[in-house]
């Protein structure tokens, strides 16, 4: 229902959402574990050094500066959407549903975690994505080249770029045109 709802909300095909969740699920087995790892090390960092600075001076003296862990990265593709925080903010902020800085880490870990662990977030956050890379056209029922240009930038920062990804998924797509003509 998640995925129905979303689709009319944002007016892109349920195919394609469907489409693209079965790509990421498919390889889920090759996310990086090491990435999402360095991510939680890096709010984890953030959280305690922000605490330490807070401390009067005598305490930093005291307590020390806190132990950092590593490695640390900022942002990485997550949840069953394979998707990055910054790519989220981006769209959800050019639909005008938020005005989030992305510099804010406090607001990109809310967007991350939700990332990682809201699976009904991560799919909704797919339509989100696929109504920016349309620049808020309807996609409800597009065309193969639509389908696949949105379906690229999903996955790449050009069309170009995501080619393979997009034949893929407009692949995927008519099996699940099928799948929902009966269903």
């Amino acid at each position: 229902m998640e995925i129905s709802g979303a689709a009319r909300k944002y007016k892109v095909k349920k195919e394609v959402i469907q489409s693209i969740l079965a790509r990421e699920l498919i390889c889920i087995w090759a996310q990086d574990a090491v990435a999402d790892t360095a991510v939680t090390n890096y709010y984890y960092n953030r959280q305690a050094l922000e605490h330490y600075m807070s401390l009067s001076w005598w305490k930093q003296i005291l307590f020390g500066q806190p132990n950092l862990l590593f490695p640390e990265r900022e942002d990485s593709s997550t949840g069953i959407g394979q998707m990055y925080a910054k790519t989220s903010i981006n769209a959800t902020n050019y639909l005008k549903e938020t005005n989030i800085n992305y510099d804010n880490w406090k607001k990109r870990k809310v967007v991350w975690f939700n990332l990682r662990d809201n699976n009904k977030y991560s799919a909704q956050m797919v339509a989100k994505v696929l109504c920016n890379n349309a620049k808020k056209e309807d996609m409800s029922k597009p065309t193969k080249k639509e389908i696949q240009n949105i379906s690229a930038l999903y996955n790449a920062s050009t069309i170009a770029k995501g080619a393979a990804y997009e034949k893929k998924i407009y692949k995927y797509n008519k099996w699940f045109a099928k799948y929902n003509k009966y269903n």
